[in-house]
């Protein structure tokens, strides 16, 4: 699915934590679930003026939510652009192109979540839409501490069980995601597995699923660029996370020899992960 560039208002916005704000927007096209756009902040907050922000910078932003015809977008603050949007308030516009991408399948009547950081955003806009298809959801969420928590109200709303890690031991239990995936789950009971965050962290939820033999999906994070399959920036494993993904099952990750391995820097220079 690929919509037109636009331009767009912010309607709302939502303080979730000291870093992530989320933008309401409104949009022509319903998206799915594991589905991005492409951002662009037309301009940053000088001292004394607006300074311009090329529409090369534009980047891709998981959507959260989707009610009424509006998309949740939580922004966390880590770059010039999303410091950028982060001054912005309600009235003020910005670029908007998508939804891009694929989107999960929702699949069994027991589903289980495990996000880490702001990787909770396209899982949460999954959750909400697996439970009012009637679904059990599940979640293990873990950050490095109880002040980058967010969404959290919302999830126990609609969570049978949610249990939340932290790095260093400041909520709930101390650990990473990971730590926890055999200890409170009795996987057998589990239909499928949705996981979005760091790598590291996926590759051994990955690890663990295919060990079970449970269906899983997970979207990937890797630098996307132009959002339409061109620049190859976000490639691995001769698939192009912005088009081919960014959602991609255990079947096929577990082929990928660079997940959990390394990945492209904004350069275009490899990093080891």
């Amino acid at each position: 699915m690929i919509s037109n560039p636009r331009i767009v208002e912010i309607e709302r916005i939502k303080k979730e934590n000291d870093d992530i704000k989320t933008f309401f927007v409104r949009i022509e096209d319903k998206p799915e679930p594991g589905n991005y756009v492409m951002l662009w902040v037309p301009w940053s907050k000088g001292k004394s003026k607006r300074i311009a922000i090329e529409p090369s910078d534009q980047i891709p932003i998981s959507i959260s939510s989707f009610k009424r015809g509006k998309i949740g977008l939580s922004v966390k603050n880590v770059g010039e652009t999303t410091n950028a949007l982060h001054d912005f308030e309600p009235g003020d516009r910005i670029g908007i192109t998508g939804p891009l991408g694929n989107s999960f399948n929702i699949r069994g009547k027991k589903i289980l979540i495990v996000a880490g950081s702001v990787g909770l955003s396209p899982l949460y806009f999954l959750s909400r839409v697996a439970s009012e298809m009637g679904k059990q959801i599940y979640v293990i969420y873990g950050v490095n501490s109880k002040t980058e928590l967010f969404l959290i109200k919302e999830l126990e709303k609609i969570a049978e069980d949610l249990i939340i890690t932290t790095d260093d031991g400041s909520y709930q239990k101390k650990g990473c995601v990971t730590d926890f995936l055999s200890d409170f789950y009795d996987i057998s009971k589990i239909d499928s597995i949705y996981s979005c965050g760091p790598e590291l962290m996926m590759k051994k939820v990955l690890d663990f699923s295919l060990k079970k033999n449970v269906f899983s999906q997970f979207s990937l994070d890797r630098y996307i660029r132009c959002g339409v399959g061109l620049c190859g920036f976000c490639a691995i494993d001769g698939c192009r996370v912005c088009k081919d993904g960014p959602v991609f099952t255990s079947e096929q990750l577990k082929g990928f020899g660079e997940f959990g391995v390394v990945k492209r820097s904004k350069s275009g220079g490899v990093l080891r992960l």
